[in-house]
């Protein structure tokens, strides 16, 4: 069926006739009320302004479609991203995970964890006690580790491993990455793309860890390089 078939279910004539009619026994306000209605419902179909300039030529399309255009329900937020609803709920519920050294541990004892319960509900005792055993020691190790994160900001020249004294990047790769998408939209030109990536390598690939927030910046950032060589 055309898009025009689909406007004209109801044959012109049939319609001015309609409203016609609720202007006779109606009067003016109801008519032209009743067409406005009419109006907005159409106008944002396919063919349906031109149907309308046709129907009633005197009407102000500029006006009903921007009033259409107002009364159209807005677009569902995005679905949330697993991992950032997981990343926050880290931040709020283990408040004392400040370093990276210690965000690594507790992603090894959460997959460890997760073997375990695995094994367990399958019954597999064996795998179960293997994995049940490596999140102790896991977990013993969080212990050690905190200790040591600890003493070190009371001396942090005691050691040049930045995952002690650094915050989770994973932490704070989502508005990393947010900044740069912003940063490239803006740039106008292959040279200072160039620059920017060269400027801005350390944050590109240091900051923005994982795996799908850093291959949707190096797509943008490949698809902005293309734009500039076609």
């Amino acid at each position: 069926m055309s898009d025009e078939a689909e406007v004209h279910r109801v044959p012109l004539s049939d319609l001015v006739t309609h409203f016609q009619k609720i202007r006779n026994e109606q009067g003016e306000e109801a008519y032209h009320r009743a067409v406005k209605n009419f109006a907005r419902g159409m106008i944002l179909k396919p063919r349906g302004e031109l149907f309308l300039q046709n129907a009633f030529p005197d009407l102000d399309l500029v006006a009903i479609r921007e009033e259409a255009e107002k009364a159209q329900p807005s677009p569902p937020p995005p679905p949330e991203n697993p991992q950032e609803v997981m990343l926050n709920y880290m931040k709020q519920q283990v408040p004392n995970l400040k370093t990276q050294v210690q965000f690594d541990l507790f992603m090894q004892c959460f997959d460890a964890l997760r073997k375990a319960m695995n094994a367990a509900y399958g019954l597999d005792k064996p795998s179960y006690e293997q994995f049940k055993g490596a999140l102790d020691m896991l977990m013993n190790t969080g212990l050690k580790v905190s200790a040591a994160v600890e003493q070190l900001q009371e001396n942090p020249e005691a050691t040049t491993n930045q995952d002690f004294k650094q915050a989770p990047k994973q932490f704070e790769e989502q508005d990393v990455q947010s900044a740069l998408i912003i940063e490239l939209s803006l740039i106008q030109s292959g040279d200072e793309l160039q620059q920017w990536y060269t400027t801005n390598k350390d944050r590109i690939h240091g900051q923005v860890v994982s795996p799908a927030l850093r291959n949707h910046l190096l797509d943008s950032i490949r698809a902005k390089r293309n734009g500039f060589m076609s």
